[in-house]
């Protein structure tokens, strides 16, 4: 499965010190994370993995969420096809757009390496 958005965005960011891809094209790095809903507006900082390779491809985890927002919420793993994909190239972000009935209807995550 090709993945332009995941793949523009580790081409971007893979020769910065902190993002670190591994043999497999895997990467994982300090990221600024940012959900944005009718309901929540809030951003923090976290560990992000990027599965490109093997199962779980195409998989972003968060290693951990605050504990100031909704029980359940945010979303820590995103996936293909539940999860729609997109790179910002002006901001050079990775962009994860979903919907939640919590939230009540659609998201946006924005991942920025820290």
């Amino acid at each position: 499965m090709i993945m332009p958005a995941l793949d523009d965005f580790t081409e971007h960011w893979r020769d910065q010190p902190s993002f670190l891809v591994d043999y497999s094209g895997n990467s994982t790095f300090l990221a600024k994370v940012e959900y944005h809903s009718d309901q929540i507006h809030h951003s923090h900082s976290t560990v992000v993995r990027i599965r490109k390779a093997d199962n779980g491809q195409g998989q972003i985890s968060l290693q951990k969420a605050p504990s100031s927002l909704l029980p359940g919420f945010p979303q820590l793993l995103f996936s293909p096809p539940l999860h729609v994909y997109d790179y910002d190239r002006s901001k050079h972000a990775l962009l994860v757009q979903g919907h939640s009935n919590l939230l009540g209807g659609a998201y946006k995550v924005v991942i920025t390496p820290a």
